[in-house]
């Protein structure tokens, strides 16, 4: 099973830097530039009843699928 990785950065040339870098290690990216589009995201994702792009039904989508959380800042 690949692993899905949300990617959140303001700086679009580091979050496409790590875009570029997952997925040449086979991660299914969600790239988002800015925190508010990141939680509409999972707000969504959260909320469906059918199965996303990402595949799988609502409980695999959810978890163990999201199960780590990183954050970083400057």
């Amino acid at each position: 099973m690949i692993a899905n990785i949300l990617v959140v950065d303001d700086e679009q040339s580091i979050a496409d830097l790590i875009e570029l870098y997952l997925k040449n290690e086979n991660y299914n990216v969600f790239k988002f530039y800015n925190g508010q589009d990141a939680l509409n995201f999972i707000t969504e994702l959260t909320r469906s009843k059918t199965p996303a792009s990402i595949g799988g039904g609502y409980q695999e989508r959810l978890s163990p699928v999201w199960t780590r959380l990183t954050f970083s800042g400057g």
